[in-house]
Parts: C-alpha cells; sequence; structure tokens
C-alpha cells in the first residue's frame, strides 16, 4: 500500500514468508530532503537551504547561460558545507510545478565509495548499465520505493559523466519517465 509522500512501500505479499522478509529487509523511507534541498520546496526555500549550508546558490538562469541542459527549471549549490558519508561537490534542485521535485549531487569521491555508503543505508540496489551522454556504458545502481505500479521515490548513482546521485520524488520519477520515453522517440 502506497503510505504518501515519503512513505515506505508495504509488501502486497502480507502474511506469507516472503512479505515478512520484505518488510524487514525494506530500506528506510525515501528522505524528505537532502542537502537542505527539502522534497516540494520552492526556489526561495532552496536559496535559504543552500547559503544555510555555506553554499553558493546558481540561478535557473545562470545556469542556461553556462550551458547546462536541464529538462525543467534548475537550481545550483556549488559546495555545500554537508556532512555525507562521501564527498559533494556541489547539488542542484529540479522543478515540478514550481517545487522541488529532483535533487541532484555531483560527487567528488569515487562512484565505489559512495556505492557502499549508500548500500549500507538502503540495502542492495539493482544495478544495471546503459549508454549515455558521456560513456557509452555508464553503470547506475537504482533503489526505488513506492508499490505495484506506484513509485513514490528513487535514488540514483550513476557514474554517467562523473559520479552523481539523483534523488525523485513522484513527480520527478514521473519527469524522468516522460524524458525516458521522448528520447526513445526521437531516436
Amino acid at each position: 500500500a502506497d503510505l504518501g509522500p515519503g512513505g515506505t512501500s508495504v509488501s502486497l505479499f502480507h502474511g506469507t514468508a516472503e512479505g515478512v522478509k520484505n518488510v524487514l529487509n525494506s530500506p528506510p523511507e525515501f528522505p524528505s530532503e537532502v542537502v537542505g534541498f527539502r522534497f516540494g520546496a520552492t526556489e526561495q526555500e532552496a536559496r535559504i537551504a543552500c547559503e544555510r549550508n555555506g553554499g553558493e546558490f546558481v540561478t535557473t538562469a545562470v545556469l542556461r547561460a553556462a550551458g547546462v541542459q536541464t529538462i525543467a527549471p534548475a537550481v545550483g549549490c556549488n559546495h555545500p558545507q554537508v556532512e555525507l558519508p562521501f564527498d559533494v561537490r556541489n547539488a542542484y534542485a529540479m522543478f515540478c510545478d514550481d517545487r522541488i521535485c529532483e535533487v541532484g549531487l555531483v560527487l567528488g569521491g569515487s562512484l565505489e565509495a559512495a556505492l557502499a555508503a549508500m548500500s549500507g543505508k538502503y540495502g542492495a540496489p539493482r544495478s544495471f548499465t546503459e549508454p549515455d551522454d558521456c560513456k557509452p556504458v555508464a553503470a547506475r545502481h537504482l533503489w526505488a520505493w513506492g508499490a505495484i505500479g506506484v513509485v513514490t521515490g528513487t535514488v540514483k548513482l550513476s557514474d554517467n559523466c562523473g559520479p552523481a546521485v539523483y534523488y525523485d520524488n513522484a513527480l520527478g520519477y514521473q519527469l524522468r519517465d516522460q524524458e525516458r520515453v521522448r528520447r526513445k522517440q526521437n531516436f
């Protein structure tokens, strides 16, 4: 059953051995915020969070002028001073209907170190490879929350153009899914 925004998935095998195993091994709830960026927050709230963490706030216009391409309006936070088990160089927040729906982190360390830290927190990911912008074959590690047919959140660790982590709430996931479909149709 879907427990709402930020909720953890509940096994549909209730009362079975598999259901008990799924509940006992379920990851912690999908995060409500990442590096101070709260899902559902406005651009002004993102600015405050970035500056509170000692980062340099970067607007959508500045990102686009610098050649950064995003599928929705986004803001950046350069060099946030946050304590995570891996090095974060920069962060960004992407908006769906003027509210944060995705938080991305550009990592300074290795993909392997981030994978170990995230696996310790969220459990084993679904790992796969696919072609992407900077590499013909990029590693991906995915954690997902939701119920059958309903995704309430995802965390994707990628080594496309360097190690990065993408946190998407349900709206961010839908936006990314629409972009994947659009890219396949234009191929």
